[in-house]
């Protein structure tokens, strides 16, 4: 029988120190590799943040236009990255592309909105129509027997009212469905004309603003409440009252759940109310305040320039933005005429004045500056630093900023 030719298996010896050493090598290469990628990135990243906060456009090209009937009376809000418009007969909301999602009809003589997270509430002012919308539509109708003064929404979907009546004040608290959760009563000669509300983002904590006018003494009181266990045990879920003597707060909103800011005609406040409300910052205006706007991270205002430090005497106004928290971050002065001040979805502020646009930075740049030859009723952020969403008279045009 004739021998199979098979080759012979050679034993080698291994050295596991050298074969440890060089799967060290190995992984140390790979590691070294990931972070010069990482590396090229991130600077990448830093150059493109930076020149978005310095590039400055002075002109645009229109990518597309889409037509748009309103009427004059419409308003528009940006709403979990869509369009929502509203005027007295209804409301409407859009994609950026102005398809349809959803529409609402409606009589009211005073439309008042509020948004928070994936709700909006609906409001007649004076009236007594309520309606609750998320992203698919109306979830809760109310009608109410008083008045309306105001309403807030939470994120989950609970509506405060606030309502009044021959000097009662009416305040219902109701869920997402329309369904009463709790109410309270005020009294003008007790506790003074309520002038606003607050809801925290969770729906458990309710701030309200009351005016009180005594023998030519004017006095504001804040009067906070908590639904949640940390007012469970209060009377009247009461957890806190503030007043302030000669000054009138018309304005108080939650910009956070546990922080909430009080507008005042002298100063603004700064609560932080995650148990007990405790006042955190007190920033009082030098000179006439103009607007107030925030959003859930930053606060701004505008005043009359008083010619502070590094502020130009011959600028009209002075914007000042504050952090939640009442930490200044920038202060600008400026001459811009303007009707509306807003934050963006970016945090870039914008200023409107009828067929005018100027877009600031958090840096103070005035990225922004143009004139239309339609009015602007509203801007959107778009995919990149240059590309925005501009709501003009009769239509939708998705512009790159040149």
């Amino acid at each position: 029988m004739a021998a199979t030719n098979r080759p012979k298996l050679q034993t080698v010896s291994m050295n596991m120190e050298e074969l440890e050493q060089k799967i060290r090598e190995h992984r140390l290469t790979i590691i070294k590799r990931v972070g010069t990628v990482a590396g090229i990135v991130f600077v990448l990243w830093l150059i493109i943040y930076i020149c978005s906060q310095v590039w400055t456009y002075d002109s645009h090209v229109v990518k597309s236009s889409l037509e748009r009937p309103d009427t004059a009376a419409t308003t528009f809000l940006e709403f979990n990255g869509n369009i929502l418009k509203y005027s007295n007969d209804g409301a409407f909301y859009t994609d950026t592309s102005n398809n349809l999602i959803w529409n609402q009809t409606y009589e009211m003589l005073n439309p008042i909105v509020n948004t928070s997270g994936k709700y909006v509430v609906i409001g007649d002012k004076k009236g007594n129509l309520i309606y609750i919308l998320n992203q698919s539509g109306c979830c809760g109708k109310i009608e109410t027997t008083k008045p309306i003064l105001q309403v807030k929404i939470a994120d989950q979907g609970t509506v405060a009212v606030l309502m009044e009546e021959d000097g009662v004040g009416y305040l219902k608290l109701y869920d997402k469905t329309g369904k009463e959760l709790a109410d309270g009563k005020t009294y003008a000669d007790k506790t003074g004309y309520p002038l606003d509300i607050a809801l925290s983002k969770d729906g458990e904590k309710l701030a309200v603003s009351f005016l009180d006018v005594k023998d030519g003494n004017v006095k504001c009181t804040l009067s906070f409440y908590n639904f949640g266990s940390s007012g469970q045990k209060k009377i009247n879920n009461v957890v806190g009252t503030s007043s302030y003597s000669d000054m009138i707060i018309p304005q108080i909103d939650f910009v956070s759940n546990n922080k909430m800011i009080a507008a005042g005609d002298k100063k603004l406040i700064v609560f932080n109310c995650s148990q007990k409300p405790e006042v955190k910052k007190e920033i009082e205006y030098k000179s006439q305040l103009r607007t107030l706007f925030y959003d859930d991270k930053y606060i701004g205002m505008i005043l009359d320039n008083d010619g502070g430090k590094d502020e130009e005497k011959s600028e009209v106004y002075s914007m000042k933005i504050y952090d939640s928290s009442g930490n200044l971050v920038k202060e600008k002065a400026f001459s811009t005429t303007y009707r509306k001040a807003e934050f963006l979805s970016n945090h870039e502020i914008c200023l409107l004045n009828d067929d005018e646009c100027t877009i600031y930075t958090l840096r103070g740049v005035e990225k922004y500056h143009e004139t239309w030859d339609k009015s602007i009723y509203k801007i959107l952020p778009g995919s990149t630093s240059s590309r925005y969403l501009f709501i003009v008279e009769g239509e939708t045009d998705k512009v790159k900023l040149k």
